[in-house]
């Protein structure tokens, strides 16, 4: 803090004066809005903009649910993987021996 800053607070304290400049604008159209809201997860922002201009709602909601079911996945994965012998392709393993069929039948 410099003189002049210390000078203004004892005058003005905290009704000082600050200046604020906008460094940068741009201006979006509705589908760019819609994909920055997907692109950062906000589907319900998303869904409004969708549905405010005329545009189709579906792509926010298969992102979220995409979404979903992959933080499902991702909670599940270490659960399943203390089951099985230990090398975490218990299920793998599993799967592939109910897909083969019984060659002993004749």
């Amino acid at each position: 803090v410099n003189d002049i800053d210390k000078q203004q607070n004892t005058i003005y304290g905290w009704r000082k004066y600050r200046s604020v400049a906008l460094s940068t604008f741009s201006s979006l159209t509705a589908l760019q809005l819609f994909r920055k809201y997907l692109d950062g997860n906000e589907y319900d922002k998303a869904i409004q903009i969708a549905n405010k201009f005329g545009l189709n709602s579906d792509p926010a909601y298969q992102s979220q649910f995409q979404f979903l079911v992959d933080s499902y996945n991702q909670q599940q994965q270490p659960q399943n993987s203390n089951h099985g012998d230990g090398n975490g392709d218990s299920g793998t393993q599993q799967q592939q021996q109910q897909q083969q069929p019984d060659e002993k039948e004749e």
